[in-house]
């Protein structure tokens, strides 16, 4: 993704890479955080696809796809609204 800043390495949460922000967790269970929501915001209103979003963020197209889906597409995605949704669905502590 040409003009984008991207943290060294592709971290899968705990590499110390500032990765781990993005997306939280390792595995199954990995959860996109506050950053990756706008980093997919961020993604979409450039025009980048959704399958150079998820290689960004190292998670599969599926879920860049799903996460856009449920914030209404690529036009109206907000990425504070998704989170506080998500927020109140599994967060157990504000970010």
């Amino acid at each position: 993704m040409v003009g984008t800043t991207r943290p060294a390495g592709r971290g899968r949460g705990g590499s110390g890479d500032g990765f781990e922000v993005m997306v939280r967790g390792t595995g199954h269970g990995r959860r996109l955080g506050a950053q990756g929501r706008g980093a997919i915001a961020a993604g979409l209103a450039r025009g980048d696809s959704l399958a150079s979003i998820a290689r960004f963020l190292g998670v599969a197209v599926s879920t860049v796809s799903r996460e856009v889906a449920a914030g209404g597409g690529r036009q109206a995605y907000d990425p504070q609204a998704r989170h506080a949704r998500a927020c109140s669905m599994v967060c157990v502590s504000p970010l």
